[in-house]
């Protein structure tokens, strides 16, 4: 497991202390949320790269490996063994993460634009690895399986501009993990039209390829992972007052040769729960419907799990009874 000393010696920038770390941690925070107006000026200062580097890395391994959880066994093998395709590569989270993950050596490429994320990422991954398997270029056509990664970057880049990168390396998988926003969700419901129509397979959220029932509301998909980080993070987060235990998310997933339907239904929304029962929205069949879970009769550790159940986790459940249009009151199969 990686920890923040692993991290320090192979940073652009060489922080004086714990609490010039915390500051810069804060600044960069800001950039992505009340001064996103000049949220690129990072992208010029060794000491914020660097900050951004160290805090995210550490998060965004077990947020990878966690959105593993809510795909197909199939498609998770063929991960393992794929090159790893990493646009807007920033400074190679990821690619460390997706290299953490199958602790093996093997062909990964990071696309990136900017000088200074290329030079973290390359002392990063010298440093961590001593290897020389990290190429960062446009890959060839040709080859496979590819895993094709976008991690929060086709939002900054636009649908056409990541549609036109998945033109040019041909994929056999392609996996979008974006921010959970309603903003983007529109703009991954352009990129999801298209690749449908050149008949990629969707693997996750949707079990169907018809029209997501979201589509012209106000309404938008999105997935929340919960995550207990270690100690060391969670101290780390404290101090820079950042949640990383619940992640929003936009995760879609489509794939050239794995057609995955499943009877499960995804949870859309976790509504406030009450004295008696959990309620949730969840998407079944591409079908939206308001759902009620009553408490009675569940042990305590049902309960207790039932509880932390989060958006984009899938249940499979029978009708107890129809409470109306598009709502039910629904058992649990566990």
């Amino acid at each position: 497991m990686i920890e923040i000393k692993d991290c320090l010696p192979h940073l652009l920038y060489q922080f004086k202390s714990e609490q010039e770390i915390f500051d810069s941690i804060i600044e960069i925070s800001k950039k992505f949320t009340t001064e996103r107006e000049n949220i690129s000026d990072y992208l010029h200062d060794d000491r914020l790269v660097s900050a951004y580097t160290l805090y995210f890395l550490l998060t965004n391994i077990p947020k990878f490996r966690g959105i593993l959880n809510w795909l197909p066994n199939d498609f998770v093998e063929q991960l393992k063994g794929a090159t790893f395709i990493d646009v807007g590569a920033g400074p190679g989270t990821f690619s460390i993460a997706f290299r953490e993950w199958t602790s093996q050596s093997g062909e990964v490429y990071q696309i990136e634009t900017s000088k200074k994320m290329k030079e973290q990422a390359r002392l990063l991954w010298d440093g961590l690895y001593q290897s020389n398997e990290l190429i960062q270029e446009l890959p060839k056509n040709g080859g496979g399986p590819r895993v094709m990664f976008f991690g929060h970057s086709a939002n900054e880049m636009g649908p056409q501009t990541a549609l036109d990168y998945i033109k040019r390396v041909n994929p056999d998988h392609i996996i979008f993990l974006e921010p959970g926003t309603k903003s983007f969700f529109k703009e991954m419901l352009e990129i999801r039209k298209v690749l449908l129509k050149e008949n990629w397979n969707q693997v996750y959220p949707c079990s169907t390829h018809e029209s997501c029932p979201m589509e012209n509301t106000d309404n938008w998909c999105h997935q929340y992972l919960h995550h207990v980080h270690t100690p060391e993070i969670e101290r780390v987060s404290q101090k820079v007052g950042i949640n990383r235990r619940y992640m929003a998310m936009t995760l879609q997933v489509f794939s050239k040769n794995i057609s995955y339907k499943t009877n499960s239904a995804k949870i859309i929304r976790v509504m406030p729960e009450t004295k008696f029962s959990f309620e949730w929205e969840i998407c079944d069949q591409n079908q939206l419907y308001d759902v009620q879970v009553m408490k009675r009769g569940m042990n305590k550790s049902d309960m207790k799990n039932i509880s932390n159940f989060c958006a984009g986790d899938l249940i499979t459940y029978e009708v107890d009874k129809d409470l109306g249009p598009n709502k039910k009151r629904i058992k649990l199969i566990l």
